[in-house]
């Protein structure tokens, strides 16, 4: 498994939260496992995403047609960008307290 971890600013939180929506097709076609779109309760001008899926593959895939392919206003309402790839995640088993 890969998680894909971003975080990033946007002015217009409405158009992240409409592009996030827009996408759920295409991490149904990745084969995405899971996603989540929080906003910081403190600063909602802040997000963090966590997504899901079954290989490194599957998540470089993704990204790159979310980002390349479809990102236009969505990507360019962000700053601050922050994006990370965690693999082999399965050697971690239990949940920490």
């Amino acid at each position: 498994m890969t998680v894909v971890v971003l975080w990033f600013m946007a002015a217009e939180p409405e158009v992240i939260e409409q592009g996030f929506a827009e996408r759920s097709a295409m991490r149904q076609r990745h084969d995405c496992q899971s996603a989540r779109l929080l906003a910081d309760r403190v600063d909602p001008d802040r997000f963090l995403v966590l997504l899901e899926f079954p290989s490194r593959a599957a998540a470089d895939a993704y990204v790159t047609e979310s980002s390349f392919v479809h990102g236009g206003k969505n990507l360019a309402a962000m700053s601050d960008r922050v994006i990370g790839y965690y693999d082999d995640l399965e050697s971690w088993p239990r949940a920490a307290t």
